[in-house]
Order: C-alpha cells, then structure tokens, then sequence
C-alpha cells in the first residue's frame, strides 16, 4: 500500500498503514520479524548498488569483516577534514615505502650482479 502511495516503506509508516488497513497495532519488532518485510528488504538491498566498502567487506572472512566494520565506523565519526589529512599521509608513506623498496631491489640486482662477476 505504502509503495503504491509512493511513500518510502519505513517502519513508522507500516505501523501506520497496518493500524489504517487492519486496525491492529503491530509493535516495530514484530513488523521486523514478519516474512513480507524481510522479503521487501532482500528485494530493495538487491536492487541497490553494491557500495566500494561493501565490495570490500564482502571479499573478507566473518572476523576481518567485523574488524573492519568498527574501523569503519570510527572513521564515519571523525570530520573531513580529518579524513583527508590521514589519507595524504597516507598516500605519502606509501609512496616512500615504494621508492625504499625500489632502491632495495635495485641494491639486491647490483650485488648479484657483482656476485657473478667477481666468478
């Protein structure tokens, strides 16, 4: 009833349309439990797209999910201006960390190299 007003199906509304359609009050756990909602929320997460932080929650086991759940969560508290400072350092840690490793493979390929030479 509530899709076909085009209203959004919160819970508030179902409690509403139920009480309007059947006069029954219904409390929110129980429209929670019911079959037909958990059937609208299947359907309506389906449709959706698959965020970037889902894609990734869904490539990790049960235990890396959760820990990265809370990581997450802790960042969604924290300001933007925050969030955009960490990534730059980020960003600019990784890329030391790749100039280091670089040179370090260039040392490893000069050593062997003099290694076969000195034969």
């Amino acid at each position: 009833m509530l899709l076909k007003q085009s209203q959004p199906a919160t819970l508030a509304g179902l409690q509403q349309a139920i009480l309007a359609d059947a006069g029954v009050k219904l409390s929110r756990s129980t429209i929670q439990r019911s079959e037909a909602y958990r059937q609208q929320r299947r359907s309506a997460a389906r449709s959706r797209p698959i965020t970037e932080l889902e894609a990734v929650l869904n490539d990790l086991g049960p235990l890396d999910r959760k820990r990265l759940l809370a990581k997450a969560s802790r960042l969604r508290r924290e300001n933007k201006e925050g969030l955009i400072a960490k990534i730059l350092l980020l960003e600019t840690a990784v890329l030391q960390k790749s100039e280091i490793e670089r040179a370090l493979q260039q040392e490893v390929l000069r050593l062997q190299l003099a290694s076969m030479l000195q034969r």
